[in-house]
């Protein structure tokens, strides 16, 4: 595994929440992390909210080429990300936010020899109520050995009204 991922590993398991919150955003003070899972995706951050519109973190990713023609090809990306908070959308019962994110860190891969930076970078929109959530997402991670856009639904619904500050289990 490359050292960045497993430093980036590590501070996932000791920048444990505090709170939850869905998406990018994070209340002032507030510890984040959250985890993706595919056979061809994963993907784990940690982020702290260093004012109610910015957070930070570090994070780690795992992905595989799902391509049948070429060479399944492998890469792991250790990396730090900044989540800016554009545009947020109050409503009584809802609320929606719209994101830009980027960061850099270094990769590994299958298809190509020693450690490579890589640039990330995305936007996101999202909507949350009490009961659903809906994330749509663009993630785009570059290096000079490989350029992957990554694009993501995600919908939650939970069987019972969530209070806005407890953990929501969509």
């Amino acid at each position: 595994m490359v050292p960045v991922v497993r430093v980036a590993l590590a501070a996932l398991l000791l920048l444990a929440p505090s709170a939850a919150r869905a998406g990018l955003f994070i209340a002032k003070d507030v510890w984040m992390a959250m985890a993706f899972w595919t056979p061809e995706y994963r993907m784990a951050e940690a982020m702290y909210g260093v004012t109610p519109r910015l957070s930070l973190g570090a994070g780690a990713l795992y992905l595989k080429s799902d391509d049948r023609v070429a060479l399944r090809q492998q890469v792991d990306v250790g990396y730090m990300q900044a989540n800016w908070l554009v545009h947020r959308v109050h409503r009584p019962d809802s609320v929606a936010n719209f994101y830009v994110f980027g960061g850099a860190g270094a990769s590994r891969g299958d298809f190509f020899d020693g450690s490579r930076s890589t640039w990330h970078g995305g936007l996101q929109a999202d909507w949350e109520s009490r009961r659903w959530y809906l994330n749509g997402n663009v993630h785009w991670w570059r290096s000079d050995a490989f350029s992957y856009r990554i694009d993501a639904l995600t919908v939650g619904w939970a069987p019972y009204a969530a209070d806005y500050e407890y953990w929501a289990t969509w």
